[in-house]
């Protein structure tokens, strides 16, 4: 759950954004409107709930905007409307453009919009005034506060105002398409910005598009560019009028919310990982460690009753497992529970190759046993960056794993790399055993308490730390396995600092 001083700081911060914000459900309802649209509106929280938000536009455009947005809403998918929107202080409508942008969870679920609303009622005005004019061009361009141009049917640039020069400091060679070999665009926009220009041109469908415009003194900043096509008598188009409208501001505040948003959204993710660690430990001490020790207790009273040496040698064997299968739990838990304060966990230059010798010496009477093999191939990465232990315990408890559950007729064969995936470390452990069904067992894996075979003993929670250790270190963990065959465990590892 997100604390109270947190939702005050995310309300805080939509509240102060510099632009009319509305923030919408998965349902498609309104769910919450910013101090600016309270204001300029006069609708209060509640009266703008649900779809009443649509009382505040002209009657003439609640009926188009609801459906563009509903179609938007089921699709999940960008939106954008125009419309008039009445002021309170006047009484008055201005026209607006809406800009919703979609929300999702980390695991992709949508959770409603977050809309930006604009006013652009004098961009509008001049548009229609020099759709109505004849010798518009030149004097109309000239009399926008925004940049503007002009452009002839084939999309040739044949008119900027002084806006534009200003802003370019006089660079010339602008006009016609040689602004699309100018440094102005951010390379990062100039192929949209051309796919969009000439999808356009060739639909004479409205030109509108965001992108960032290199200012003189190198500022990149955010413009809204919008061209109208002017037609003929025959509804043929002749002429472009266009404009850039700046919303940087604008865009810098809804990135700094969707930032905010993302934080908040992170923590909560957090408290909730933390919330369901405390139920299974709960749940391990419960089980996992009160069980067990009533059992040793048992043991140490037999002991004390039975005076055959063989008998006693089975007893005190079976303690000493019992004792090393709650080491491995403890340790693990530990584990768990330091990995959930990153600024106390402690890295180091590990190598690789000698932790796994360490590793083959605890395990050496199980190695011996089961006539298992280790072979390794650290070539590529022979160290990395990280807490041993947490290394440590991710290793050996593959390693062990595939030990355990392996074909009784078969010796076990485990392979272990390490190689550099794009910002992490790749390990990989692979084995001959037994398998796993995937397409069954996926969901239950990682689960803490979850055994998918009685080949072997187990106590479930393995898996979980692995998974645990690695996604609270910036990792993930991937598998791939064949029944039958064996099966591959991928560690993608965020190195430390060291």
């Amino acid at each position: 759950m997100i604390n109270t001083k947190e939702v005050f700081f995310y309300k805080e911060v939509i509240d102060n954004t510099p632009v009319k914000l509305l923030i919408t459900c998965p349902e498609g309802f309104c769910s919450y409107v910013n101090k600016e649209w309270r204001t300029y509106t006069g609708q209060t929280g509640d009266n703008a709930m649900g779809d009443k938000w649509l009382d505040a536009l002209h009657p003439e455009d609640r009926k188009t905007c609801k459906k563009i947005f509903d179609d938007a809403n089921i699709a999940n998918k960008p939106f954008r409307l125009l419309y008039r929107l009445k002021r309170m202080a006047s009484g008055k409508y201005r026209w607006h453009l809406a800009l919703g942008h979609p929300r999702f969870t980390a695991n992709g679920e949508f959770e409603g919009y977050i809309s930006a609303v604009i006013d652009i009622h004098q961009q509008k005005k001049n548009e229609e005034m020099l759709q109505k004019s004849k010798n518009w061009y030149e004097e109309y361009a000239e009399a926008m506060p925004q940049m503007a141009f002009v452009a002839d049917r084939e999309g040739n640039i044949i008119f900027y105002n002084q806006r534009w020069y200003e802003y370019v400091n006089g660079l010339e060679g602008t006009e016609g398409w040689g602004w699309k070999d100018k440094p102005i665009h951010h390379p990062d926009d100039i192929q949209r910005t051309l796919e969009t220009w000439n999808h356009s041109l060739k639909t004479g469908e409205l030109y509108e598009i965001e992108y960032r415009l290199r200012k003189y003194n190198g500022e990149y900043r955010w413009f809204l560019g919008r061209a109208t096509p002017i037609r003929d008598s025959e509804g043929d188009v002749i002429r472009w009028l266009g404009t850039n409208t700046d919303i940087h501001n604008q865009k810098i505040a809804e990135v700094e919310l969707e930032r905010t948003n993302e934080e908040l959204r992170k923590k909560n993710e957090k408290l909730e990982r933390m919330n369901q660690l405390h139920k299974n430990l709960v749940r391990v001490i419960a089980h996992d460690l009160r069980g067990p020790i009533g059992n040793m207790q048992l043991a140490f009273e037999l002991l004390e009753k039975i005076h055959e040496p063989e008998k006693r040698d089975k007893i005190l064997r079976g303690l000493e497992d019992m004792v090393e299968r709650q080491k491995k739990v403890t340790d693990g838990l530990l584990d768990v529970i330091q990995a959930q304060s990153p600024d106390q966990i402690k890295a180091s230059d590990i190598d690789l190759q000698q932790l796994v010798n360490n590793i083959q010496k605890e395990i050496k009477n199980r190695l011996e046993n089961s006539g298992g093999i280790i072979e390794t191939d650290f070539s590529d990465v022979p160290t990395i960056c990280y807490n041993e232990s947490f290394l440590h315990s991710i290793i050996k408890n593959l390693v062990t794993n595939s030990i355990k559950y392996t074909h009784k007729e078969v010796v076990p064969k485990i392979h272990i790399t390490c190689h550099k995936h794009k910002e992490h470390v790749l390990i990989k452990v692979s084995d001959n055993g037994i398998g796993i069904d995937l397409e069954t067992q996926m969901n239950r894996l990682f689960k803490p308490f979850e055994r998918l075979t009685e080949v072997a003993e187990g106590n479930g929670i393995g898996l979980y730390i692995i998974k645990n250790l690695i996604e609270e270190n910036d990792g993930f963990i991937k598998v791939e396995s064949t029944p039958g065959e064996g099966t591959i465990f991928k560690c993608f590892l965020k190195e430390y600092d060291c």
